[in-house]
């Protein structure tokens, strides 16, 4: 498994840049780098839009897993890249 580190110097996949919201549905394949070096593949279980929290992709939801999307537009999130397989 390649590290953020390779993935940045060399990636796999392109970094999305920007996702519509449009373009994100329930079972949708997203692979997540995350800033400590991990990577994660995992399926849209809900996309839950308010005002309070901005837009949150749940990927997990009894263990409440989840990364919000406002903030990775923002570059304030701990997924550094996500990557999109439909």
């Amino acid at each position: 498994m390649a590290t953020i580190n390779e993935s940045k110097r060399n990636p796999v996949f392109p970094k999305i840049e920007y996702i519509d919201i449009q373009e994100l549905h329930k079972g949708d394949l997203l692979i997540l780098d995350f800033e400590n070096g991990t990577r994660k593949t995992v399926t849209v279980e809900k996309v839950k839009v308010s005002e309070s929290d901005g837009i949150e992709i749940i990927y997990d939801l009894k263990k409440n897993h989840y990364f919000n999307l406002t903030m990775y537009r923002a570059e304030k999130s701990n997924v550094l890249h996500i990557h999109r397989i439909k």
